[in-house]
C-alpha cells in the first residue's frame, strides 16, 4: 500500500468514526480540503452528521460524569 493509500484509508476511517472534520483532516495529511472532501464523498454518505453524532455521544458521557 503506498503513502497516499495509507492516508485516504486514515483520512476517511477518522472522518467515518467522527473523530475528525474534513479541515482537521487535511491538516493532518498535509493535502487539500477538497482532496479530503473527494475521498469523504467517494466512502461516506454525510460526514457532518457522522461528526454531530459523535459530539453529541461525548457530549451525553461529559454530562454523565459530572
Amino acid at each position: 500500500m503506498n503513502t497516499q493509500a495509507i492516508l485516504r484509508a486514515a483520512a476517511v476511517e477518522m472522518l467515518r468514526s467522527g473523530l475528525a472534520t474534513q479541515a482537521e483532516v487535511a491538516a493532518l495529511a498535509h493535502t487539500s480540503r477538497q482532496l479530503v472532501k473527494y475521498w469523504a464523498a467517494r466512502r461516506i454518505a454525510d460526514t457532518v452528521e457522522t461528526r454531530k453524532a459523535w459530539l453529541r455521544k461525548v457530549w451525553r458521557e461529559a454530562i454523565r460524569q459530572i
